[in-house]
């Protein structure tokens, strides 16, 4: 496990009021859709999934970012409390109804491939390797292995920490949010993070619960680094780099404080961290080197940030009462340029060496159906990270977590990156060192 120290950065504390790029910014707004209330979305293939109502999904064509397409809303007969892209499936915390899967893979109504009863009120989950997590109204972590949608399978169900409200998942750990208010009082309220041990996902253990000030805002991890915010006092959040450590947290140099702001999400770019400002913007961070983490210049949003994702370094914002806001750090850099009659290229991975996980980026001259396998030198494959599965024009990327199909850690050595598209393959020597 890494365990370097980090350094941390403070926030800007420049809060514009509209969204207004000069020449020079360092942001680029590639497109807007205004025409109705964007508050949660979910986004891959060049679509975008928003709640439109209680029990209706709204579903954007902004493969052209400069011009979305509505393509419609569509009732469906179940709460949609959250939901996640995972391929082609659309996965749904659907309130009582628990887990709905939907194929999203054709245009056309929103078909259910698979569900899972009987959990308790589904709120809120996060997809990693072929697994849901499920957090629902009675504090439980259920996990859901959906590598068959039309088959989902319950592997576990895990009692979370009191006032469980969100999951994310990576490198073989789900990180819980929690809240409690036992007094029913603000100020006697306790807000934090439980990291939940998920490498073997039958037997999922407790690494412990951590008190987070006034408030967790959202957490983001990538080959033992990990990025939060948190709502530190009565006047303001911070936002934190830290090396994982031993027994879980590494060594915390300090956290700065950014008066009168409340940060959300934290998400994670090709070369950027970006995290939501709820009153009215983007903070973004150069992760290139973490251990030099540098302020970026912030984007404005005129509404609190409702929800955001970032798909190959693109920002999709959730901007409330004024629908979606597209948009580009050029810290992201640009997609690899291709020849003329060159399909697709594989990139070399990064970092590496790597230990335990590392991104394959690649590059579509075209939206296409592609299939990512990891091989060992004799060829055997050891994992399937994408199976014909429909990626847009352009930069994309992939991670992987050192682990093969069934789950199990693979030993040092020299593995293979394989992309195919079309028939064509090309491939990528990586070197896992532990």
């Amino acid at each position: 496990m890494l365990k370097r120290a980090l350094l941390l950065v403070t926030l800007s504390l420049t809060v514009s009021a509209a969204p207004v790029e000069s020449a020079d910014s360092e942001w680029t707004t590639l497109g807007r859709w205004a025409e109705a209330p964007i508050t949660k979305i979910a986004v891959g293939s060049g679509l975008v999934f928003s709640v439109a109502g209680d029990d209706a999904i709204r579903v954007l064509d902004v493969r052209d970012p400069g011009a979305p397409v509505d393509l419609g809303v569509q009732s469906v007969a179940f709460t949609v409390a959250d939901m996640a892209l995972h391929g082609d499936v659309l996965c749904v915390a659907a309130g009582e109804a628990g887990l709905r899967l939907l194929d999203v893979s054709a245009t056309g109504p929103l078909t259910e491939l698979g569900h899972v009863d009987g959990i308790g009120v589904a709120e809120r989950l996060a997809i990693a390797d072929d697994i849901a997590y499920v957090i629902t109204a009675d504090d439980a972590l259920v996990l859901v292995s959906i590598a068959d949608p039309e088959r989902p399978a319950i592997l576990s169900e895990f009692a979370t920490a009191t006032g469980a409200t969100d999951v994310y998942v990576a490198e073989g750990h789900a990180y819980v949010s929690w809240f409690n208010d036992p007094q029913g009082d603000w100020i006697a309220q306790y807000r934090g993070l439980q990291v939940i041990d998920v490498q073997d996902p039958a037997v999922p253990r407790s690494l412990g619960q951590w008190e987070m000030g006034f408030g967790m805002g959202g957490i983001a991890v990538r080959d033992g680094i990990a990025y939060y915010s948190d709502f530190c006092d009565y006047n303001g959040g911070c936002f934190s780099v830290m090396a994982m450590g031993e027994p879980f947290w590494g060594p915390n140099l300090a956290a700065f404080h950014a008066p009168f702001v409340y940060l959300a999400q934290v998400r994670l770019g090709v070369h950027v961290v970006y995290v939501a400002d709820w009153h009215h913007g983007i903070h973004a961070y150069d992760i290139t080197e973490p251990e030099n983490c540098r302020e970026l210049e912030f984007f404005p949003t005129q509404e609190p940030v409702r929800d955001m994702e970032v798909v190959d370094g693109t920002v999709y914002v959730a901007d409330g009462d004024l629908g979606l806001i597209i948009a580009r750090h050029v810290g992201e850099g640009a997609s690899v340029d291709l020849p003329a009659g060159v399909p697709f290229r594989l990139q070399q991975n990064h970092p590496n060496p790597f230990n335990p996980s590392t991104t394959i980026p690649f590059t579509l001259a075209a939206p296409g159906r592609v299939t990512v396998e990891i091989v060992d030198v004799a060829g055997r494959r050891m994992r399937t990270l994408l199976r014909n599965v429909e990626q847009p024009e352009g930069p994309n990327q992939i991670h992987w977590n050192g682990r093969d199909d069934a789950g199990r850690p693979l030993a040092s050595g020299v593995y293979f990156a394989r992309l195919t598209l079309d028939g064509d393959a090309e491939q990528k020597k990586m070197l896992l060192l532990k």
